[in-house]
């Protein structure tokens, strides 16, 4: 039986270094930041087992450096409406304390911290949903140049070599006995995992906060250029905005009976914009002729 277990554990650590190869892709395509920041998380999940987990990215402030809880799944509470705040960035936090000292906290429970350790959880999510936070994962996300960037807090595995807690996915910890049935501490060779996901993480992340920022100058300079030729005639003022929106108008109608029709959209949202500004130019072009 032990033998049997051991080979189990084997092609499961192979599968997931499959994963890993196909995480880092699928990062390094997605350049929406919200949805990066979702996928990362559920990527994060179904790798570990995990039930819950959290994302925290490191700001930058008058007051210097703190933490922004930016996104969070639970499956067993079935929402994601969680409220973006911000916390201070100290040691006193779990996800503070990874984010300073860039180490990896593997706790089997933290309910049960030892007591001379400089962080704490915060209880005040379980007493206001009646959740139970049990074992808990957190890693930094550090960057190319090892800059921590985030942290990656993940709640609650449920990957327990039993029979009724074989498919993490399908179990939903509703009642006090299932987290004491269906969780566990998270396994060991997930620390160096995750570790390897969340500097993926971390380079696509900024990958796509840069491209964001280029695309906003861009979207600044072609703004400011239209400006600048529509106030040589002012007769013509908005007209390049309104060729713009017509044709953004018609390539949305054009998906949107595309899905009615069970077809795959024929326009991603990039090559929407795209198209937005390539009307604002042709349509900007075309006046300085005229």
């Amino acid at each position: 039986m032990h033998s049997n277990l051991s080979y189990e554990e084997l092609l499961d650590a192979y599968h997931d270094q499959e994963l890993l190869i196909q995480i880092g892709q699928e990062l390094v395509r997605q350049r929406d930041i919200d949805l990066l920041l979702r996928s990362i998380l559920e990527i994060s999940q179904h790798i570990t087992g995990a039930d819950a987990g959290s994302i925290f990215l490191v700001e930058t402030g008058d007051q210097g450096s703190y933490l922004r809880f930016k996104y969070s799944i639970n499956q067993s509470l079935k929402t994601k409406n969680y409220e973006e705040f911000t916390m201070p960035r100290t040691t006193a936090s779990i996800a503070g304390f990874v984010s300073l000292t860039g180490r990896t906290l593997n706790l089997a429970d933290v309910y049960s911290l030892p007591a001379d350790v400089p962080y704490s959880f915060n209880k005040s999510f379980d007493e206001k949903t009646g959740y139970r936070t049990k074992s808990m994962l957190a890693v930094p996300m550090s960057d190319h140049t090892d800059t921590i960037v985030g942290v990656i807090q993940l709640i609650n595995s449920k990957e327990k070599d039993h029979e009724s807690c074989m498919d993490s996915r399908n179990i939903i910890l509703a009642r006090p006995e299932d987290f004491d049935t269906c969780v566990v501490p998270f396994k060991k060779r997930y620390e160096a995992l995750m570790e390897a996901i969340a500097s993926q993480a971390a380079v696509a992340l900024e990958n796509a906060r840069m491209i964001k920022r280029i695309q906003d100058q861009f979207e600044q300079f072609v703004l400011a250029a239209i400006e600048a030729v529509e106030q040589r005639d002012p007769a013509t003022s908005g007209h390049s905005y309104r060729v713009a929106m017509t044709a953004v108008k018609l390539a949305r109608l054009l998906n949107s009976r595309d899905e009615q029709e069970g077809k795959q959209a024929r326009f991603s949202e990039s090559e929407i914009k795209e198209l937005e500004y390539a009307a604002l130019l042709c349509s900007m072009t075309l006046e300085r002729c005229i």
